[in-house]
């Protein structure tokens, strides 16, 4: 994200940089090596489990048990890389995003691949299955985790329990339009200032992350309830993380002042 060779520092580059940071949401080549790398430690981590390497008491299986730090990674990417745009939008006034085509992407990106699997596992593992329409749809819509009874134990049928996160990343999809929506309303309540207004984002979105923590304690008390670690509120926070971030970057792209708090931070960063 910084500028390199003869520009670096210049305000040149550090417009194009800006540009760059209230882009379309798209594809940023500089987080590309940290997707690759929460990747690797998602599959390093299934592999341990079931071969059971990651459940001795040394050190090295504890290292591989904590694998699955990947999946918050992944929730803060998201949050970052799909609200950026909307933050762009909040504090300059700006078109939000089209919903329906960011939908659109949102469903071939992720679907077909998806589905596909879901075929697969139902066909190698829960044949008994197959022939019950309930549970093609409930799969084929990533509802699985909301179901109150289902007749697998854990996150899911055997081959799909780790798609409780994709779970979790669909229904922050469909929420993210409302949440942005409502973030904008709360944003320009402060005026056009464009740093009152990321205030104002961010103070939304601390908010927002508040609500994981209550999750838990629902989880726990009154009574026992597990399936509420798998539903969007409980992840809410590392959205809300990557959101945070997406308010810096477009707070600094649109506010050129000197002082502004944004740009100094995302130098120091760099």
């Amino acid at each position: 994200m910084t500028a390199t060779g003869s520009r670096q520092g210049s305000p040149d580059a550090e417009g194009a940089e800006g540009a760059a940071a209230a882009g379309d949401g798209g594809r940023v080549a500089a987080l590309d090596g940290v997707r690759a790398v929460a990747a690797f430690a998602v599959l390093v981590y299934h592999v341990a489990v079931e071969s059971a390497a990651a459940l001795g008491d040394d050190f090295f299986s504890g290292l591989l048990a904590r694998g699955d730090v990947a999946v918050p990674i992944f929730f803060i990417l998201s949050g970052l890389l799909l609200y950026r745009p909307y933050a762009t939008a909040a504090l300059t006034g700006g078109p939000r995003p089209d919903t329906r085509a960011y939908l659109i992407r949102r469903a071939l990106r992720i679907l077909p691949a998806y589905w596909l699997v879901v075929v697969v596992a139902l066909a190698l593992w829960s044949r008994e299955h197959v022939g019950d329409a309930a549970t093609w749809v409930t799969l084929l819509t990533l509802t699985q985790t909301y179901d109150p009874a289902p007749w697998w134990t854990g996150l899911g049928p055997k081959g799909l329990a780790q798609m409780w996160s994709l779970c979790v990343e669909a229904a922050y999809y469909l929420l993210l339009p409302l949440l942005a929506a409502a973030l904008a309303a709360f944003a320009r309540r402060g005026g056009a200032d464009v740093g009152r207004r990321a205030r104002r984002l961010l103070l939304g979105l601390a908010a927002l992350a508040a609500l994981s923590p209550v999750t838990i304690l629902l989880s726990h008390h009154p009574v026992y309830l597990p399936q509420l670690n798998s539903w969007l509120p409980r992840s809410l926070a590392y959205f809300a993380c990557g959101m945070a971030l997406a308010v810096v970057l477009a707070w600094a792209a649109a506010d050129p002042s000197p002082g502004n708090p944004a740009r100094l931070l995302r130098r120091s960063v760099a």
